[in-house]
């Protein structure tokens, strides 16, 4: 006989959490969100068996919830064989997409469909799937109602790297060849269909701390003759313009000052004399040679951008972790290089708060776990980093952290003014994946948000509860239009006991806080009518 338990989006399945204490059979969303909710498929006979999974209901992508081949603490030893299974009790996390009318294979314990459901419009919606193995047959129903008053805009950054050269590795492919773009552009669309809306646009190769330095990623193509240095965008211009055909406008390029603990500047890479060679290779970030070449470098990307028309806004990192000691050097290298690039937002990342206080810095890129003493500071615009070497940080270890963990973020950036979020973690190769370690502290195996496999691209589970956090973001940004902040604050407090360093919610918490957003959205429903 075929069982079938439906569970909200909050729980994440596994042979522990199969059976739900209370049916789940309907739910409420405002409208413009993206609604996701789960079916466990299971057999009396704990046989393997194909099964036919169809769906009647509009607006419905379904997902085969495939898992991750982890093991405590590590990814077993060769990631590549097989790191998408269905061998139950390993972490779920993968979702591969279910094409109408497919048949998939139930595992011998249970399997997991994951359901989005994307209304257009407000109304009653009602979803039925059934799942049909030989002669047997059992059906799941849901009815979600999406109510008129719309989310609010996404008022905020949410900026990841999507990784070129994991890209290439994971599909073996040559770098910024026509095919590489193309799955750049996958990667690109499912990012921002999954509300990632800025781009980590590596004009040079990134760096920053606990990310290894990786084969050069340059967008920019540098050419050297004698004295003279000649700039090729053409690289740059494709990025962009597959970017914003994909829905991006906004874009963030990486640090120009990556260390000020051994004082370097950011890595270029030039053609000379036919040959690759590292520009200025252990020189100092104060000597002329190199600040005459950055000013260079800035003032014709400059005019180049202009050239592009971005309609959307351009932020440039300027340093890492720059510290109190080094604040003469940080006023000197920023006064010199400043008129090169303020039409643009200009961010540091990893800012304490007592370099802060300098008052140096526009946008701080903080840190989780360090962001206890700006919150105090009612003129400071944070942006939250979503840091794999913080270990108190609330939504760490990612792919090990409860569901409901990494959903809370969404009403930690509304309880803590956070404006902006950046992450470096959206896709990594298999290879590098299973390098991350850091000294058994995250006992996950994978830092990534999708999953290469073929010539496609998987978001996981992950990925959409960081999407439905930031929709519950919005949701308090709508409320605002009839509610105090202090009111919806306080029943963040209330009820889910929010820190910057823990999350103390349980599913059944979180669903409740839900449940009475849904209630004060209704009145604000009922009085546009």
């Amino acid at each position: 006989m075929i069982h079938l338990i439906q569970h909200s989006s909050l729980d994440k399945i596994t042979a522990n959490t199969l059976n739900t204490e209370i049916p789940y059979t309907s739910d409420c969303i405002m409208m413009g969100e993206e609604f996701g909710y789960q079916i466990v498929v299971y057999r009396d006979d704990a046989k393997s068996t194909p099964c036919t999974v169809t769906f009647e209901g509009m607006f419905v992508d379904p997902y085969v919830v495939k898992q991750v081949a982890v093991t405590w603490p590590h990814y077993e030893s060769d990631p590549k064989e097989g790191y998408l299974l269905d061998q139950p009790g390993l972490l779920p996390d993968c979702l591969v997409p279910l094409k109408r009318g497919e048949t998939i294979n139930i595992s011998e314990k249970f399997s997991v469909i994951w359901v989005s459901v994307t209304p257009p419009l407000s109304g009653d919606f009602h979803i039925r799937a059934t799942f049909t193995c030989g002669e047997e047959s059992a059906t799941a129903e849901l009815d979600l109602r999406v109510l008129k008053a719309p989310l609010a805009k996404q008022f905020f950054g949410h900026c990841q790297y999507v990784d070129p050269i994991s890209i290439a590795m994971d599909h073996n492919i040559p770098m910024y060849s026509d095919v590489h773009w193309d799955l750049l552009a996958k990667y690109f669309t499912v990012a921002r269909k999954n509300g990632i809306n800025e781009l980590l646009t590596p004009i040079f190769t990134p760096e920053y701390p606990g990310y290894p330095r990786k084969e050069s990623v340059q967008l920019v193509r540098i050419n050297v003759s004698g004295k003279d240095y000649t700039f090729d965008y053409g690289l740059l211009d494709s990025w962009i313009v597959i970017a914003k055909r994909c829905g991006f406008d906004s874009f963030v390029f990486p640090p120009i000052l990556p260390s000020f603990e051994n004082p370097r500047g950011a890595r270029f890479l030039a053609k000379k004399d036919g040959e690759q060679v590292v520009l200025f290779e252990g020189e100092e970030i104060t000597s002329n040679y190199y600040a005459v070449f950055l000013r260079k470098f800035l003032f014709n990307l400059g005019k180049h951008l202009d050239e592009l028309k971005i309609r959307g806004q351009i932020t440039f990192q300027f340093s890492v972790s720059p510290q109190v000691k080094d604040e003469e050097l940080y006023r000197t290298l920023r006064a010199h290089l400043y008129d090169r690039v303020r039409k643009h937002r200009i961010a540091d990342y990893d800012v304490r708060y007592d370099f802060y206080k300098t008052d140096n810095v526009s946008i701080p890129i903080i840190r989780f776990a360090d962001m206890e003493e700006y919150l105090d500071d009612p003129f400071a615009r944070i942006s939250g980093c979503f840091d794999v070497e913080s270990t108190q940080d609330p939504i760490n270890p990612l792919i090990a952290s409860s569901s409901v963990n990494l959903r809370s973020l969404g009403p930690l950036c509304y309880r803590y003014d956070i404006v902006n979020f950046f992450h470096m973690g959206f896709n990594y190769a298999a290879d590098m994946r299973m390098d991350f370690d850091y000294d058994n502290r995250y006992p996950s195996g994978s830092l990534a948000l999708v999953y290469a496999g073929g010539n496609e691209v998987y978001p996981s589970v992950r990925l959409k509860q960081l999407l439905y956090a930031m929709q519950d973001y919005r949701i308090f940004g709508a409320l605002q239009q009839k509610y105090s902040v202090n009111r919806l604050k306080t029943m963040i407090d209330k009820d889910l006991k929010l820190t910057l360093k823990k999350c103390s919610c349980s599913a059944q918490k979180y669903q409740a806080l839900r449940a009475k957003l849904y209630e004060l959205a209704e009145r604000l429903d009922n009085r546009k009518r």
